[in-house]
C-alpha cells in the first residue's frame, strides 16, 4: 500500500491544518476534511507514535474509534523519522530529506541517527556540529498564523533534531499524566494557538513486546483514557489525534550478515530501518548485488533502484531534496509483509524487535484521524 499524497495522507492533513490557521502549504488539503472543521481558537495536534488505524480498531474502548473522522496514509517509509519530520515541517520526505532512522550523512562521513543525533555505532559527534546546519529543516509554523507550542518529553525537547521547533514555546514533561497536563496548560494560554504534542511510548512497547502484548494494550488504554479526560477539560479547542505510522509483528528476520557474498558488495552497513533498507554498493559490484539479492533474498524482499523510487515520487510530490539520493543509497530493499531487514556492525549485538514498521502493509501505512471539537 503506497501513500496517497494527492489528498489522503498526513502530508495533506498538515495542509488542512495550515489552512485552518490562516496559512497554506505547497500541498493539497486532506479530502473530506474542510479547514472549517478544524478552525478554532486553539488547534492541538497530538501524535501517538505507532498508533495505527488497525490497532485502534481492535483495541479502542470506543472513544477514539467513535470520534474517528477518517483514515489516512502515512508517508514512505512509514516510520517515525520520515513522518514526524513531515509533521514538524509540513513537507514530504521528498523535500525534507529524512526518510529513515539510520542514514548515510555524507556531510559528516558516517551512518547516523538524525533523531537522537548520534552515530549508529554509538558515541557522540563534535559539539560544533549542530542540527540546524546538518539537517536544514524548516519549521511548520512558517505556514500558519497562530502562536506555536510544542509538548515533548524533557529528554527530547532541547535535542539537536528538535531545533526545527526553536521558535515554538516549549512545554516539557516526564510522564503520561504530565503530557496531558502540559497540553492543557498550553491550550489555556491566551490568543490563537497551534499546539504540537508527541508521545512515543506506545511505539516503544510495540517494538519490544509486540502489538498484541498486555503491556502494549494496557499502555494504549491509559493513553485513550487520558485523551478522553483531556477532551472534557478543554474549551474552544480542536483536538486532532493521529499517528506517524502503525506497526506489525515480525514473523521473518533477515540478517544480511549471514550472506557474506552480499555483504562483500556493500560499501557500508545498511541504512534505513525495519522493512525498508538502503544499500550503498561498491561501484563494480552493483550488478552482482542486484543478482544475489534476487537469487538469495526473494522470499524476504524486493529490490529497487533508489534513484528510480525517488524519481517516481514514492517519497512525495515535487522536486527532491538533493541529499535524498545520497541518503537512500544505490538500492532500496523493501521487505515483504511481517519481515524485517537488518545488518549489524562490528561490536553490535544481533537483536530484532518483536514489532516493526517502515513497510507497505496496511497495519504500518494506515493511521486514524480523530477530530474532537470542544
Amino acid at each position: 500500500m503506497l501513500p496517497n499524497y494527492k489528498d489522503g495522507s498526513i502530508l495533506n492533513l498538515m495542509s488542512t491544518i495550515a489552512r485552518a490557521t490562516g496559512g497554506r502549504t505547497p500541498y493539497n488539503p486532506l479530502k473530506g476534511i474542510d479547514a472549517s472543521q478544524i478552525k478554532n481558537k486553539t488547534v492541538v495536534l497530538i501524535i501517538i507514535d505507532g498508533m495505527g488505524a488497525e490497532f485502534v480498531k481492535k483495541n479502542s474502548n470506543g472513544f477514539l474509534q467513535k470520534n474517528k473522522a477518517r483514515d489516512m496514509t502515512s508517508v514512505f517509509p512509514a516510520t517515525t523519522a520520515a513522518a514526524v519530520t513531515t509533521f514538524a515541517t509540513g513537507l514530504a520526505p521528498q523535500q525534507h530529506g529524512l526518510p529513515a532512522f539510520y542514514l548515510n550523512m555524507k556531510e559528516i562521513g558516517m551512518l547516523f541517527e538524525p533523531l537522537p543525533f548520534v552515530p549508529k555505532i554509538g558515541g557522540w559527534i563534535s559539539n560544533e556540529i549542530k542540527g540546524k546546519d546538518l539537517l536544514e529543516l524548516k519549521p511548520f509554523n512558517r505556514f500558519i498564523k497562530a502562536k506555536p507550542y510544542i509538548v515533548l518529553h524533557k529528554q527530547l525537547i532541547n535535542s539537536e533534531y528538535n531545533a526545527v521547533c526553536k521558535n515554538y514555546k516549549k512545554k516539557a514533561h516526564t510522564t503520561l499524566n504530565g503530557f496531558f497536563e502540559k497540553i492543557k496548560e498550553a491550550a489555556k494560554e491566551k490568543g490563537n494557538k497551534y499546539v504540537y504534542a508527541y508521545w512515543g511510548d506506545l511505539d516503544m512497547w510495540e517494538h519490544e513486546t509486540g502489538t498484541k502484548s498486555k503491556k502494549t494494550i494496557n499502555h494504549f488504554k491509559q493513553i485513550e483514557k487520558g485523551l478522553q479526560k483531556l477532551a472534557k477539560q478543554l474549551k474552544n479547542t480542536t483536538l486532532i489525534i493521529t499517528a506517524d505510522h502503525g506497526l506489525t509483528d515480525i514473523k521473518q528476520k533477515l540478517n544480511i550478515n549471514n550472506y557474506p557474498k552480499i555483504m562483500d558488495c556493500l560499501s557500508m552497513p545498511l541504512g534505513g530501518e525495519g522493512s525498508t533498507a538502503f544499500a550503498h554498493v561498491k561501484a563494480k559490484k552493483a550488478k552482482q548485488f542486484k543478482k544475489l539479492v534476487k537469487q538469495k533474498l526473494s522470499k524476504y524482499c524486493k529490490i529497487y533502484s533508489s534513484e528510480e523510487l525517488i524519481n517516481k515520487n514514492i517519497y512525495g510530490p515535487g522536486k527532491a531534496n538533493k541529499k535524498l539520493y545520497d541518503r537512500t543509497g544505490d538500492f532500496t530493499l523493501i521487505a515483504k509483509e511481517h519481515c524485517t531487514i537488518k545488518s549489524f556492525m562490528l561490536g553490535q549485538k544481533v537483536r530484532f524487535n518483536k514489532g516493526h514498521h517502515a513497510g507497505l502493509s496496511k497495519e504500518e501505512m494506515i493511521v486514524p484521524l480523530i477530530i474532537i471539537r470542544t
